[in-house]
């Protein structure tokens, strides 16, 4: 089983150079966001992961819930917005509404763009109605940067879903990383018809896994980095997709900023919040 404090040695060495070093340039963080999608089965719930492809510049090979970072084509807002106000999500998010409003498309971005799962729908209708109208092909030009998200809907007469979507928690990358991102992770829920799929060329396979399955794989089959990892810790006490929405519409989960240092035996470490490793503990013991 995986100890999501214990940094392999290939980020342990950039690590201790920045423990020895104080003084070493850190990179601004970027704002990010990811989206943690969740269905039923038998007994309990499943997650949409996918594994990055190994030649990736960041967490090359990890398995990550669909997500990237918040880019200008993100600021372009969509006419028509269903759910939390850009204000409202401000307040949520502890960040400006024209900020929450592109972490919100990104979010909604990423999932389309990854996962080919579009969180939009014309009026009166569902997000399976959406599929009737947005192909591959429209897929693929938001992915490559050439028609931004917001656009797309407009022409396409479709409303942004944002009421599809409830916060779960934000990640802030360690220091000594020399690609940073603050991530806020959102949680959405798929019915049985948004299987998902490998849509994106920065992934090599999608899988849809229980969280005491991605624990129990952690390090064996896949490499799960620390906000993955806590995360499925934290969803692995949930019985349904509805009881993880509640949840994540009522509670306010401090953001998470890991920092390094060198425990007793000469290991490198993430310092993590006392309450998310009792919450590791109790799904992994």
């Amino acid at each position: 089983m995986l100890d999501p404090t214990l940094l392999p040695e290939w980020a342990a060495e950039r690590a201790r150079k920045h423990l020895a070093d104080p003084t070493l340039p850190v990179a601004e963080p970027r704002p990010a966001a990811a989206v943690i999608l969740v269905r039923n089965r038998p007994n309990g719930i499943d997650l949409f992961l996918q594994r990055r492809h190994a030649s990736m510049a960041f967490v090359g090979d990890a398995l990550v819930f669909p997500g990237g970072r918040v880019d200008d084509r993100d600021t372009h807002r969509p006419a028509r917005w269903r759910g939390p106000s850009p204000n409202e999500w401000a307040a949520v998010l502890q960040t400006t509404p024209d900020q929450a409003a592109a972490l919100v498309c990104a979010a909604v971005r990423e999932l389309f763009e990854e996962a080919a799962i579009l969180l939009a729908s014309p009026d009166g209708g569902s997000v399976l109605d959406a599929a009737a109208v947005v192909g591959e092909a429209d897929r693929r030009r938001v992915e490559s940067g050439e028609l931004p998200l917001g656009r797309l809907l407009d022409d396409r007469g479709l409303t942004l879903r944002a009421d599809l979507l409830a916060p779960w928690r934000c990640w802030l990358t360690p220091a000594f990383e020399p690609r940073r991102y603050r991530t806020w992770f959102f949680v959405a829920v798929a019915d049985e018809h948004q299987r998902g799929q490998t849509a994106s060329g920065e992934s090599t396979e999608s899988v849809w896994l229980s969280p005491a399955q991605v624990l129990a794989l952690a390090g064996e089959r896949y490499l799960v980095l620390p906000p993955q990892f806590v995360t499925c810790a934290e969803l692995a006490a949930f019985d349904s997709a509805a009881a993880v929405m509640a949840s994540a519409r009522t509670v306010r989960r401090r953001e998470v900023f890991p920092q390094a240092f060198c425990d007793d035996a000469g290991e490198v470490r993430l310092r993590l919040p006392q309450d998310l490793l009792s919450i590791v503990a109790a799904a992994t013991g």
